[in-house]
């Protein structure tokens, strides 16, 4: 197939000439202005969502869970403050923009990004190996290595 790029109309077409010289009538849509009006990142500094740390090397998030222990200096970004049962502890909360991690939904009720499966005492970026083997066993996609 043979492809050919122009500008009609302020857009940009593709016409394609496939096998046995007959053009192709789909349309195409390549990447309109709508797609190149992004906002300006220059000097941004990426983040990660709670429960990551950033790679500084590769650039990419690396699963990192906080200590099950509270801190003296209290939860870390990302994290809300939660008694379980007489027990001060940290949950998974949303990101900077507002959203849960990958693969979490933000639970009203239990004040916190829960997988969904909606267990909320599963110690999603809580360090804490035996809960985790009790309750994400059977989440697609985890696997917990202690």
């Amino acid at each position: 197939m043979k492809c050919e790029e122009a500008v009609v109309d302020g857009q940009r077409v593709l016409t394609c000439v496939g096998p046995f010289a007959q053009e192709a009538t789909n349309e195409i849509t390549v990447c309109n202005p709508t797609c190149s009006n992004s906002p300006d990142i220059t000097g941004a500094s990426p983040t990660c969502d709670p429960g990551y740390t950033l790679d500084p090397v590769t650039n990419s998030c690396n699963y990192a869970p906080v200590p099950n222990e509270l801190s003296v200096a209290g939860c870390p970004a990302g994290y809300n403050l939660m008694d379980r049962g007489g027990q001060q502890t940290c949950v998974v909360s949303t990101n900077a923009n507002g959203e849960c991690p990958n693969g979490l939904y933000y639970d009203d009720l239990a004040g916190m990004c829960v997988p969904p499966n909606g267990l909320v005492e599963a110690p999603i970026g809580i360090n804490n190996a035996p809960l985790a083997a009790q309750t994400l066993f059977g989440l697609c996609g985890w696997i917990y290595l202690q």
